[in-house]
């Protein structure tokens, strides 16, 4: 079998743009083709350049959005390995680390994601420093593994930290990025204080930084809505819901995806109040969107929820 070396790096260079272009086309599993037939004359023991790497690294990520999860944790290893065997400890090793510890996490192999992810975050740090973006974007990936396993008092401080960091260096995008992928998970891990602390504070910031008709400020607002919600403060989550969807509807329009979402949250609220036609109403708004984006999961969802309210007004 060939093993490609750093004489040819200049083929391995063009076999990636040919490659980045299919993907940034769309066409994915042509991609997938390019790279897997180029891995094949690969292997991570004989790295001599940071080719070998990046043939695994975009492969790996392919690979995952083309739902080869296995494949994709695979090569994202081989990745590392070339990396590590030429001595790289920049932040694109980082980079590797973080992308096989989501595949991990993707791949349900929690516990081995929660230390590379750690190490990936270490090192972008020490490239970068603490207040680069990316890193900031790597620790996000961190503390979330953290509460897949269950590590709540780690994850909540590594919380405090991301939001400390993005308010230092105002970064706007990251907090709604953060309080996106925590806000559900914390609220099922059942903190419910910790999410209202979370909240406010994030709602103070956001109201600060872009102002009060932003669609940022919708999130938390939903995000503590639904908080409350699952700790029977229904007045609090009527407040917080409706916020969140009035601003939705207003900045967004009707047919939004977010504003099928927040009809959704709402129509639950009206639903333990027992106003059903309201509720009715929101739940029809909501499959609505759901149908033009052709969210089946989604659709499905919400006819059984308005079959069971049917039911109920029979």
């Amino acid at each position: 079998m060939k093993f490609f070396g750093r004489q040819d790096d200049k083929s391995l260079h063009e076999t990636l743009l040919l490659a980045q272009g299919e993907m940034e086309r769309g066409n994915w599993k042509k991609a997938d083709q390019i790279l897997t037939e180029c891995s094949k004359n690969l292997d991570p023991s004989k790295a001599d350049s940071v080719q070998f790497a990046r043939v695994f690294s975009l492969g790996a990520v392919v690979a995952v959005q083309v739902d080869d999860i296995p494949r994709g944790v695979e090569l994202a290893r081989k990745s590392v390995a070339a990396r590590e065997r030429i001595g790289d400890k920049s932040e694109g090793l980082a980079t590797d680390l973080n992308n096989l510890g989501t595949f991990l996490r993707f791949d349900k192999q929690l516990h081995e994601a929660v230390p590379i992810l750690e190490k990936a975050v270490a090192l972008h740090r020490k490239a970068k420093g603490d207040d680069d973006e990316t890193s900031t974007r790597l620790r996000i990936n961190y503390a979330q593994s953290l509460i897949d396993v269950d590590e709540a008092e780690r994850a909540l401080h590594e919380i405090a930290e991301i939001f400390e960091t993005c308010h230092r260096n105002r970064y706007v995008d990251i907090v709604v990025e953060a309080l996106e992928m925590f806000g559900e998970t914390l609220i099922y891990k059942n903190v419910p204080q910790h999410v209202e602390t979370m909240c406010k504070n994030e709602m103070t910031f956001l109201a600060n930084e872009v102002g009060t008709d932003s669609v940022a400020l919708s999130i938390p607002c939903r995000i503590l809505g639904r908080s409350y919600l699952l700790s029977e403060n229904y007045d609090g989550a009527a407040e917080m819901l409706s916020i969140s969807h009035g601003m939705r509807q207003e900045l967004l329009g009707p047919d939004h995806r977010m504003t099928g979402q927040s009809a959704e949250s709402l129509a639950l609220c009206h639903k333990i109040y027992g106003r059903l036609d309201t509720a009715r109403s929101l739940y029809e708004q909501a499959l609505s969107v759901a149908e033009k984006h052709n969210d089946e999961r989604a659709v499905k969802r919400l006819q059984d929820l308005l079959k069971n309210l049917e039911n109920e007004t029979a």
